[in-house]
């Protein structure tokens, strides 16, 4: 215990230590509102009737836009007359406190345990943090003993206590800075009984994204991190070739930002790179004792002789007491330093990285804890202050081991205590009686544009006084308009918006019973003074009599697009004038039609999603393409067709189909080059006319190893097949498997060989 006790006191000393490094900062207040978007122009026409080469389909369904508004309503004056603030202040000290649960991860920056967020608190926070970690099992480092001889498999005992202190602070809206302080005490009983601390070391970072807005669900950002490590025993850096260098990626998708249906959950996903040199640390013991650390030290010394690609998957529920949270993450090797294993030097139990390179040596491990602000449902707990439990299980490199990677360990038990801070000063809403107001002298108009049937308020909409001489208006962003004072009579509203049919409604002014305003019913209310043209917003409009309220309700217009295209020789560059082109849209309706003398053709009405478009020609490889159709677009499109070989390019040669022309992809890339394409144009009715052939296989071969190269070809050989099919082919007689580099033609050892053994093979099935 005497060890725990010394490891306790060097944390408590590194907290001192971390305190006198961080100055507090002087933030301005957040700017204003922005001013209301500009009207959006109007979508194009449908064309009034087909041109020439050109065929409609049926009307598709009426499209309504699903989003909506999602700023609170303007408060009022209380029952007792005493106003409580605006939305905008209210909102924002709510959003400040609610930054307050936002803790620090174990690389400092704030996130979950291992997954970075790609954001922070609000602009003028710190977060400081404590967390501790333990570790005891036995027959983990020592299924088999690194020193061999008597007793090698005799199983180990290991002990670790993990102490950490972070401190970061988000100066503006769009950065943080963060510190951590890191120290582990590990004690074993194999070869011999021993004790290994690291007490100091410590990194520095900073994490740039996105401010954070309204309504925003997706946020990016990135890391910097610069990690200083001490050996054991030692204290300060060790040298500045050691110091450790961390790059990341960050994206955060929170879904309780949504206007509609928000949900308390948010996703994280980091993508980084550490250039790890902590083999530095014992390169003069190494020297000097003229061998290598074992398995042991390196476990407990944290050393690692390459750099690591790291990935991370988080997710975690943003309830008012507990955020709950669940991620796995991973840091695949990579031997960048071009550190040489011997295998004759390795000891028992440790392979090489170019040996063993799988998932069971790469470290990963998947966590699951909870952090809980009892200040959210409790009076008398502190403000800002967090408490943490989590629990890693270790699902690589536990037992499985390399001479160049630390051990990751089996399991471990994460406990911590945090505490955040608003520097910012918290805005006191003064409360005042307001004043009567005074009565309208005449009557006016407070409307309101909705989607017909529906509450959806449709904004940017152009109102318009039928047969009167008086300025028109435009909805605000909930969809609101306001008339000047007007005279007693009836008034017809004339409407248009983009996306949704002209409409009409009308209005007795005068003829109604005077009534207080009232705002008519919405989803959202507006904020004052976002409306334009004569009227501001009703929320805005003191109460007076005279107030006639209106709803006015417009119906969608349909958002279909209009296709056109023309079909081209790829050997000549000349249009085809006697192809047909065959359509299946998204909802299964089909149209065929001939192109004109140019090879030009058009669809029209075609409504948004999935189309698949064929097209014929005589002495032509046929040509079939799926479009994604966006709506409201007029798209423009070219069909290539190449003609058929003279001779044909695939033959039968064994148990395989052999090609004239290989199909290659992009560097890196699963998609199909042209060519590929047009080979297999040729292939599909080469199937078709050889049902004998039967089943086919697609192999799909790179002249790399590892994961990222078994997916890559697993999803060219997939593009393959469904291109096959797409032209036709049943999928039964089509299947498609990624080998990776698991099985090269020859040797990799010029660039040459590997063109080689990065390759498509067709082979025939022969399973029965």
């Amino acid at each position: 215990m005497t060890w725990m006790r010394w490891t306790l006191g060097a944390v408590a000393g590194g907290t001192m230590t971390l305190a006198r490094v961080v100055a507090a900062q002087e933030l301005d207040p957040p700017p204003g509102a922005a001013a209301d978007p500009e009207p959006a122009p109007a979508a194009p026409a449908a064309p009034s009737s087909a041109e020439p080469g050109s065929a409609p389909l049926d009307e598709s369904p009426l499209w309504g836009d699903d989003g909506s508004d999602s700023s609170e309503a303007v408060p009022g004056p209380s029952e007792d007359g005493v106003d409580v603030g605006t939305s905008d202040e209210n909102a924002d000290a709510r959003a400040r406190r609610e930054s307050l649960s936002e803790s620090t991860s174990l690389l400092g920056a704030t996130g979950l345990m291992h997954v970075l967020s790609a954001a922070s608190g609000a602009p003028g926070t710190f977060r400081f943090a404590l967390l501790t970690g333990f570790y005891n099992g036995s027959a983990f480092l020592c299924p088999q003993c690194p020193n061999g001889g008597q007793g090698a498999n005799l199983p180990d005992e290991v002990d670790r206590v993990t102490a950490n202190l972070f401190l970061s602070a988000t100066p503006t809206s769009f950065l943080e800075l963060y510190a951590g302080i890191f120290s582990h005490s590990t004690s074993t009983n194999r070869p011999v009984a021993q004790l290994k601390q690291v007490v100091g070391d410590w990194n520095l970072g900073v994490k740039a994204f996105m401010p954070a807005a309204p309504d925003q669900i997706f946020t990016f950002g990135g890391a910097l991190d610069l990690g200083f490590s001490t050996g054991s025993g030692q204290v300060g850096i060790s040298g500045i070739d050691s110091v450790n260098v961390g790059l990341h990626a960050l994206a955060t998708a929170d879904l309780s930002k949504q206007s509609e249906g928000p949900l308390p959950l948010r996703a994280h996903l980091n993508i980084g790179y550490l250039f790890d040199n902590s083999a530095k640390l014992v390169a003069d013991f190494e020297e000097t004792q003229r061998r290598q650390i074992d398995r042991i030290e390196r476990f407990s010394l944290d050393i690692n002789r390459v750099d690591s690609l790291q990935f991370g998957l988080g997710v975690e529920g943003l309830f008012e007491v507990a955020r709950p949270f669940l991620e796995w993450s991973i840091d695949v090797p990579t031997n960048r330093q071009g550190y040489l294993c011997l295998r004759v030097n390795a000891l028992a139990g440790d392979s090489c990285l170019h040996d063993r390179s799988q998932f069971s040596t790469t470290p990963s491990r998947l966590s699951a804890g909870v952090r809980v602000t009892p200040w959210s449902a409790v009076p008398w707990w502190l403000e800002g202050m967090t408490v943490t439990g989590g629990l890693d299980i270790g699902t690589g490199a536990t037992s499985d081991f390399l001479v160049e990677v630390a051990p990751e360990v089996p399991w471990n038990v994460w406990f911590g205590i945090a505490y955040a801070a608003d520097t910012h000063p918290q805005v006191k809403v003064q409360q005042v009686t307001l004043p009567a107001p005074e009565p309208l002298p005449e009557p006016i108009v407070n409307g309101m544009v909705v989607e017909k049937e529906t509450a959806h308020a449709i904004a940017d909409a152009l109102v318009r006084f039928d047969g009167r001489d008086l300025t028109g208006l435009i909805t605000t962003t909930e969809g609101h308009f306001v008339t000047g004072a007007l005279e007693p009579g009836r008034y017809t509203f004339k409407i248009t918006a983009a996306g949704y049919k002209d409409g009409s409604c009308s209005i007795d002014v005068g003829d109604i019973p005077l009534e207080a305003p009232a705002t008519p019913a919405s989803p959202t209310s507006s904020a004052p003074g976002t409306a334009r043209g004569l009227g501001s917003s009703p929320a805005a409009v003191e109460a007076a009599p005279g107030v006639n309220n209106i709803t006015c309700e417009l119906e969608p217009a349909p958002r279909v697009s209009n296709l056109n295209g023309r079909v081209i020789d790829t050997t000549t560059g000349n249009p085809i004038g006697n192809a047909s082109v065959h359509i299946t849209d998204v909802l299964g309706r089909e149209l065929e039609l001939q192109v004109d003398e140019v090879g030009a053709f058009r669809f029209e009405n075609v409504p948004p999603g999935a189309a698949v478009i064929t097209v014929h020609a005589d002495g032509y490889l046929k040509s079939v393409i799926r479009l994604e159709v966006e709506p409201l677009q007029e798209l423009d499109q070219r069909f290539l067709l190449a003609p058929v070989p003279a001779k044909p390019t695939i033959s039968v040669v064994g148990k395989r189909l052999e090609l004239a022309s290989p199909i290659v992809f992009a560097e890196g890339s699963a998609k199909l080059s042209r060519e590929g394409l047009l080979t297999l144009q040729e292939l599909a009715p080469f199937l078709e006319q050889h049902p004998e052939i039967g089943r086919i296989e697609v192999q799909s071969h790179s002249a790399d190893n590892g994961l990222s190269s078994a997916t890559l070809t697993t999803d060219r050989a997939n593009a393959i097949r469904d291109a096959l099919v797409l032209h036709g082919v049943p999928s039964a007689r089509v299947t498609a498997r990624g080998y990776g580099g698991s099985e090269p033609a020859g040797p990799g050892d010029s660039e040459q060989n590997r063109k080689r053994n990065e390759r498509i093979v067709f082979v025939l099935d022969t399973t029965p």
